[in-house]
Formats: structure tokens, sequence, C-alpha cells
């Protein structure tokens, strides 16, 4: 039960990093609307950041950019089918950006597509060897096909490569749940400290905090 609970955790969280927080480029002409949908995103509003990625979408249809933010807010609205096939002709460019090989992969990974998305996110590592969010999409698609040991080790490389504040934090949470799936608690309950010390208002970390918490509390008890 714990497990099948914490696996849930890990895609859900993770799906939000390096998405709504990742530095956007700006078109001018759609700049004050792109911010506006990406503080939607912030704050939760996603059916607000959906209507106005749509509409900055739907001018300029053959932005990588646009249809990456667009894209997103689908997958976060739960329309995955929709967001795959508004990035699929850019995901398949050679010269795809990691953001857009990454939200690829975080599509498959909601849609249960695992292998997929395993692949992707491989792909994105092997282009983007440097970038911390490849690497922690990697991590992810591990977790979801309950590869611990190898999903642990990508999120430990995604901490190595330095990423902001941000997408440490969700790597910080992630490697946590990893390691509690690992029964590693002592190893798993700093890490959760310090995501929320990077992002004290992430009611997911509060959550996982107290969820690790109780665990470690209770394995306590049963050694004493």
């Amino acid at each position: 039960m714990y497990k099948i609970f914490l696996l849930s955790s890990v895609l859900i969280v993770s799906a939000c990093a390096g998405g709504p927080n990742a530095p956007r480029p700006q078109n001018n002409v759609n700049s004050a609307m792109s911010a506006a949908a990406q503080q939607a995103l912030d704050s939760g509003d996603v059916q607000q950041s959906l209507s106005l990625t749509e509409q900055i979408y739907k001018n300029n249809p053959q932005s990588a950019d646009a249809a990456l933010d667009y894209a997103t807010a689908l997958r976060m609205a739960g329309r995955e089918t929709q967001a795959n096939l508004v990035l699929k002709k850019f995901s398949e460019d050679p010269s795809a950006s990691a953001r857009v090989l990454n939200e690829s992969a975080r599509i498959s990974l909601s849609s249960g597509q695992y292998d997929q998305a395993l692949a992707l996110a491989k792909n994105s590592v092997k282009l983007y060897p440097k970038n911390p969010e490849s690497m922690m999409v990697l991590g992810m698609s591990y977790d979801a096909k309950n590869e611990l040991k190898d999903a642990e080790t990508a999120y430990r490389g995604a901490l190595a490569l330095g990423p902001s504040n941000n997408d440490r934090a969700a790597i910080l949470n992630n490697l946590a749940l990893n390691l509690t799936l690992q029964e590693d608690l002592n190893g798993a309950y700093p890490l959760i400290e310090e995501a929320l010390q990077l992002d004290p208002n992430k009611r997911e970390y509060k959550r996982n905090r107290a969820m690790i918490r109780a665990m470690h509390a209770q394995v306590n008890h049963l050694v004493e």
C-alpha cells in the first residue's frame, strides 16, 4: 500500500517540476499573455493557463515554445492525448530542445506509457547530458517502472548537475520517496526536510514529510 502511494507521489509532484518554474523564452507579441499563463499555472489555476496558452498556440502554431506551454497545460488538465498531438511534431524534430523532450516524457508518464517515457528521457539525457531536468525526468521514468536503483542514480546525477532551487527541491522530494520505497527511511527524511527548506509552501512536500515521518516513527517503535 505504501509503495503504490509513494510511486504516485513521485509522478504527481515531479510532473510539475521544471514546467511551471522553468525559464521560458518569450515572444514580444505574446509576452504579457505568456506571463499571465505562467502565473496562473504557478498558482494552480490550470484552466486559466490552458485558456491563455491555447490562444497563444493558435496564433503561433509553428512555435515550439507556444506548443510546449499549451501541451504542459493540457497535461496538467488531464488531457494527455491532446497534449501529445500538440507536441508530437516538435518532439520528433532532431533539434528538439531538452524542455520539449522532457515534456513529451512527462506526457507519456501521465498516460501510463512508461517504456515510451523512458526512451524519451534517455534520448534527452543523451542529447543534453548536463541538463538537470533531463536527468530528473529519467529518474521519474525509472521510478514508474519500479527500477528503483536506476532511478536513485538518475536523481543523484541530477543533483550533481546543479539544478535551480525549484528543481532541486523536486529532485530531493523524489529521491526521498525513492529511498522510502527502498526502505531507507534514515536516508529519506533529511532529503524531504531539505526540499521543504527550499520550498516551504509546497503542499506535496509537506504531505510527503508527514508520511515519511510517520513511517520512520513506526519503524523505530517496532525496533524498540
